[in-house]
C-alpha cells in the first residue's frame, strides 16, 4: 500500500501531467506560447470577463486563468514533445487509471472557472442595468423624469411594484388589464401579498409586459407588440453597443468609439439565447429583489429565459420578423467591419463559403419563384377581365 508521502506525490506528478496535457491543447490552435503565458494577457482577460456573454466565453483564455489561479507556472513549463518519459521519470505512457484522474482534475478546474467566470460576467451586466434602468423605463427621458425619484441606487426596495413607473414594465400579459384599470390598487395587491385575490405574478399569466409594445396590446392577441418594447431595444443597445448610443438611432452610434460587446465578439446578428440573456437582466433591474436568483416571489427567471428562446426559435415567420425587427433597431454594422469579419473565422472555411453559397441561391430562386407566380397570377386577372369585356 503507498504511505501518504507516496500517495501525495502521486497526486503532484498526476496533476503536473493534467497540466501538461492541458497547455499542449491550449498552445495547439495558431496561439504563440508566449502570448499565451504573458501574465499581462491573463489579467486582461480577467478584467474582459465583464464583457463575456455566456455565448461568446473563449475556452482557451479560461482554461489557461483557471490553471494559473490554482497555482500551475505557465512560465516554467516546456512543452517537449520529444520527451516520451512519464512525469515520475519512468519511460512508457501513464496508465488508465492516471489518464481518468487527470482528466478529472481538467474537468474540475474548467467547471469552477467557469462558474465563477459567469459570475463575474453577471455581476456586471447587473451592476450596468441598475445604474441606468431608471432612465431607460422612461418613454421620453428629456421632459419625463422618475417620480418619486430613486434617490438610493445601492437599495432596490423602492423598486418592483413599489414605484408607479416600474410596476407595468413587471405585469404579466394577462394581468395587464387589471393593472391599467387600477395602477395603485393592482400594486397594493402584490405588496401585500393578499392571499384573497388571485393576481400571481408566475410564468403561467404570461410574459412581463418589459418585452412588449404596450400601445399595440390585445388581449385577444398575445403575439401583438411582443418584442417590441421599447425598453428591450434600449437595453439590448447598452448592452451590445454601451450607454452612449441608448438614445441614439444605429446610424449615428456607429461613430462611437471604445471598446463593446458587439466589436469584441463581432456580433452581426441577434441571437435567441442573446435577447433572452438580456431580457432576464431587464427583468432583475425592475423588480425589487436585492439578490440574484432564479426566482423572484413566485416568477422563475430561468422558465421567462426558456419562454424567450423557445419563441423566437420557432419556425414561424412571426418569429423571424421579431429578430429582424430588434436586428434592424440595435445592430448597424459599418461596412469596413463587414469587409474585415468576412476574413474571421469559419467565413473563410471552404465547405462554409459553399453552404452560403448554395443557402443564397436558394434564397434567389424562391423570391424569383414568388415574384414569377404574383406575375402570372396579375396576368391571369388582368385577361379575365379583359375577356368580360
Amino acid at each position: 500500500m503507498l504511505n501518504a508521502q507516496d500517495s501525495a506525490s502521486r497526486k503532484e506528478q498526476s496533476l503536473q501531467a493534467a497540466h501538461k496535457k492541458m497547455v499542449r491543447q491550449l498552445l495547439s490552435n495558431k496561439t504563440g506560447k508566449s502570448a499565451l503565458a504573458s501574465a499581462n494577457k491573463l489579467s486582461q482577460y480577467k478584467t474582459a470577463a465583464s464583457f463575456l456573454v455566456r455565448l461568446f466565453i473563449n475556452p482557451k483564455l479560461m482554461f489557461c486563468y483557471g490553471l494559473r489561479r490554482e497555482g500551475l507556472n505557465l512560465n516554467t513549463l516546456e512543452d517537449n514533445e520529444s520527451n516520451k518519459e512519464n512525469m515520475d521519470g519512468t519511460g512508457g505512457n501513464p496508465g488508465d487509471d492516471e489518464d481518468e484522474e487527470e482528466e478529472s482534475i481538467v474537468d474540475a478546474i474548467f467547471a469552477k472557472t467557469i462558474h465563477e467566470t459567469a459570475g463575474i460576467a453577471r455581476g456586471s451586466d447587473i451592476k450596468g442595468f441598475k445604474s441606468h434602468i431608471g432612465k431607460y423605463i422612461l418613454e421620453n427621458p428629456n421632459t419625463n423624469v422618475l417620480d418619486p425619484p430613486i434617490v438610493d441606487n445601492s437599495s432596490k426596495s423602492n423598486r418592483g411594484f413599489a414605484h408607479p413607473q416600474f410596476a407595468p414594465f413587471l405585469v404579466t400579459f394577462d394581468h395587464y388589464p387589471k393593472y391599467v384599470k387600477d395602477p395603485a390598487g393592482f400594486c397594493a395587491l402584490i405588496l401585500n401579498k393578499d392571499a384573497s385575490t388571485d393576481i400571481k405574478i408566475d410564468n403561467s399569466s404570461g410574459v412581463p409586459m418589459l418585452l412588449h409594445d404596450m400601445k399595440l396590446y390585445n388581449l385577444e392577441d398575445r403575439e401583438a407588440g411582443w418584442g417590441r418594447s421599447f425598453l428591450l431595444v434600449r437595453c439590448l443597445k447598452h448592452f451590445l453597443n454601451g450607454p452612449g448610443s441608448v438614445f441614439r438611432d444605429p446610424e449615428s452610434a456607429k461613430a462611437l468609439g471604445g471598446v463593446t460587446v458587439r466589436r469584441m465578439y463581432k456580433i452581426k446578428q441577434l441571437t435567441p439565447q442573446l435577447i433572452a440573456h438580456v431580457a432576464c437582466m431587464i427583468r432583475f433591474a425592475l423588480c425589487s429583489a436585492s439578490r440574484f436568483c432564479n426566482v423572484d416571489r413566485q416568477f422563475s427567471l430561468r422558465k421567462f429565459y426558456e419562454q424567450i428562446i423557445f419563441f423566437l426559435e420557432d419556425p414561424d415567420d412571426w418569429s423571424k420578423e421579431v429578430v429582424d425587427f430588434l436586428n434592424d433597431q440595435v445592430l448597424l454594422i459599418n461596412d469596413n467591419e463587414e469587409q474585415d469579419g468576412a476574413e474571421d473565422g469559419n467565413a473563410t472555411d471552404p465547405e462554409v463559403r459553399i453552404i452560403r453559397a448554395s443557402h443564397e441561391r436558394r434564397r434567389k430562386e424562391k423570391e424569383l419563384a414568388e415574384k414569377a407566380a404574383v406575375d402570372l397570377a396579375a396576368a391571369e386577372k388582368a385577361a379575365a377581365g379583359a375577356a368580360g369585356n
